[in-house]
């Protein structure tokens, strides 16, 4: 009898051995979970040198136009993760405090319709200016042509697909469906649907094209936009543009929008960079044409990796005002 209790107890020893070893795998993929954060701050002492109507001249202050907190999460080689906070010095509360709002939210499921067509769903960038901004790499200083001229939001909430066209990965492509409301919650049943072609023919060089369709209550939007560019360490270049009608029930209603962006980035060193870009903003609205032109040009200083400081400047001039307003900036850029 004490040698059967023996062998039993042996049998379940062993037993206990093997499935250990049988969990060891999934073990391995649970240990692949991990986090990483991350933040961004982007603040300048501005100064008014000369304003359009006068008034504004010599205006100055020190702030801050916006900060990111973020969190990736990649739990396992399928599936990862990304939590974004940001405030900038639109989102206030009425007593003029910093408002945090989230500004990414999004599951990545890598490889879900096949190897390399990734499905993103949540808060996240549609596919339009990312690869432009990439190149112009001075988010710090100004923001990418479309979200100046308000064409798109830079986030909005919904699902995207994303993924090669070819095997060698030179043409590639992104869709995406979501609510139009940027990083607000649905109000409407009407939706967004975004796409966009990016192509790479050798190093350095990027095209893309792409262009996306909003429907409203009474009317509905058509934008297509394009980019060329050029990027290695010493040189960046880029051309951008967008023709954006928009058509309603109430035809006084109707807007067109337009747009283009030249942008110059000169890297001497791994220290410092010179900077220009050329931005050009229309619309028709019952008639009538208006403009905005703006000029930015600065030299930028890397302190160290992560550490930047760009003194700068920007002449802008809308069409309606005789002079321009010109101002003068020290943009500091720190990355965590």
């Amino acid at each position: 009898m004490r040698m059967i209790l023996h062998r039993k107890r042996w049998i379940y020893v062993a037993g206990l051995t093997i499935c250990t070893f049988i969990q060891l795998p999934k073990t391995s993929a649970i240990a692949q979970n991990a986090f990483s954060f991350g933040s961004r701050v982007y603040a300048d002492y501005s100064y008014v040198v000369k304003s359009a109507s006068g008034e504004e001249d010599g205006t100055n202050a020190f702030g801050y136009r916006r900060v990111y907190f973020t969190a990736n999460y990649v739990k396992s080689d399928r599936f990862s993760g990304r939590f974004r906070l940001e405030a900038n010095d639109g989102s206030t509360t009425a007593q003029g405090k910093p408002a945090p709002f989230v500004k990414d939210l999004y599951l990545k499921w890598k490889g879900a319709l096949g190897s390399g067509h990734d499905l993103v769903m949540g808060v996240s960038r549609p596919p339009s200016w990312g690869v432009s901004e990439s190149v112009w790499g001075y988010r710090s200083l100004i923001k990418a042509l479309q979200d100046r001229g308000k064409i798109l939001s830079s986030r909005d909430l919904g699902v995207a697909i994303k993924g090669p066209l070819t095997p060698n990965g030179i043409v590639r492509y992104g869709v995406m469906i979501a609510n139009n409301e940027s990083v607000s919650r649905e109000t409407d049943k009407h939706k967004r649907l975004y796409g966009q072609l990016e192509i790479y023919p050798s190093d350095g060089l990027s095209f893309t094209v792409g262009g996306d369709f909003a429907s409203y209550e009474d009317g509905s939007a058509i934008n297509v936009n394009a980019f060329a560019g050029y990027s290695s360490f010493e040189f960046r270049v880029g051309v951008e543009g967008y023709y954006n009608p928009r058509s309603f029930d109430d035809i006084s209603d109707d807007l067109l929008k337009t747009g283009i962006s030249i942008f110059v980035v000169a890297q001497p060193s791994r220290l410092s960079s010179a900077i220009i870009r050329i931005d050009r903003l229309a619309q028709d609205f019952l008639g009538v044409r208006t403009t905005k032109t703006m000029i930015l040009a600065g030299i930028g200083f890397t302190i160290e990796p992560g550490v930047e400081i760009i003194p700068n400047a920007i002449v802008s001039k809308e069409s309606e005002q005789d002079d321009p307003t010109v101002t003068g900036r020290v943009t500091l850029y720190v990355k965590i």
